[in-house]
Formats: C-alpha cells, structure tokens, sequence
C-alpha cells in the first residue's frame, strides 16, 4: 500500500471501501471519498486557508462551495484589485492561491507576480478557459506550480492542490527546521 505523507506513514484510504489505518478521519470529506479520492489528498486540503480569484461569480461560488466543503478556509476575490487588497492585508497569509487568469479587471499575472513578491513559498495554480502549452509553459516560468483549463471538475482541481500544497508546504517545513535553518526575513 502506498504511504500517505499527510498521515505520517499510514496507510491511505480509497473509496474501494477497504479498512486502511486513518479510518476515523473518512468524514472529513465524504464526497471525495466516493469520487475516489484518497484521505491523503483529503488531509492536505482540510484546514488550508486558500485565497480564491475570480470575476465569473458562479465559478467563485462553485471553487468557494467546493473548498469549503472539503474543510478548506476559503476567502474569495472577485478579481484582481480585490485579490491584492486581500494579499497586502496585515498578517494576511495563504497556503495556496487559486486564481483566473483573465479577469476583467487584470490578469492573474498580476497575481502570480505580487505572491513572488510577497510571498514566494506559497504556491499558484492558474485557472483558465484560454488554456495553450504555451501560456502553460509562461505561468509555469513565472512561479505557478499548477495550470487547469477550465470547466474544471472537482477531482481535477484536487489533485493539482493536492500537489501543489504537498510539494510546497512552508508552514510544515518551517515548523519542523531546527532554528538555525530557520528562514530569515529579507533585508
């Protein structure tokens, strides 16, 4: 069976109905459990404060309604000048970004490039309708770990968090560096 890094070496639990250790945490997200997600990406959405940006209120409503509803704490941004109003909020700080690339009001350009400046360990997946290798290639080169051509579905959209939060996690990794390995604030 294969390990689940969110569960600290237990084993994962799939929707094949299978007894695996970590049982007790299957109400977390009852719904990805019968898509047939593993609890492994469950745990690694469950509590994560996600900053979600898009002009389409229906798909903010569907992302916020989803994430929510997998235990993630979800604040929403209706387009770009709301987005970096909410990044430059004191003390603001997110696990993960999710926005739109084209919006009315800007690009998500905008956004990759204020969270690599403000701050660079949290990871960006891009979410857009006018998807090609090529802009793939140039949001990827410009700090997304993620890029999803919409209409997304919501196992989709799982995976690429599950990855993105699981490849960069700043608050597990700072956590556990002794403190000499500790960050340090930039100058």
């Amino acid at each position: 069976m294969a390990q689940c890094p969110a569960l600290a070496g237990q084993g994962c639990l799939k929707s094949s109905g299978k007894s695996t250790p970590g049982r007790e945490l299957a109400p977390l997200a009852p719904s990805l459990l019968r898509d047939g997600h593993s609890l492994c990406q469950i745990v690694l959405v469950h509590e994560k404060s996600i900053l979600a940006i898009d002009d389409d209120p229906a798909m903010l409503r569907a992302l916020d309604k989803v994430l929510n509803g997998e235990g993630a704490v979800v604040t929403t941004a209706g387009g770009v000048q709301t987005a970096l109003e909410r990044l430059r909020e004191p003390g603001a700080w997110y696990d993960l970004v999710l926005t739109d690339l084209r919006m009315r009001d800007g690009g998500g350009w905008k956004i990759l490039e204020a969270v690599r400046t403000k701050q660079p360990q949290v990871p960006v997946i891009v979410i857009t309708a006018f998807g090609s290798p090529r802009l793939r290639d140039e949001c990827r080169a410009l700090g997304a770990v993620g890029f999803l051509e919409k209409p997304l579905d919501t196992s989709q959209l799982m995976a690429a968090i599950s990855f993105a939060t699981e490849r960069q996690n700043p608050r597990a990794s700072s956590a556990t560096r002794a403190p000499s390995q500790a960050p340090q604030p930039n100058a």
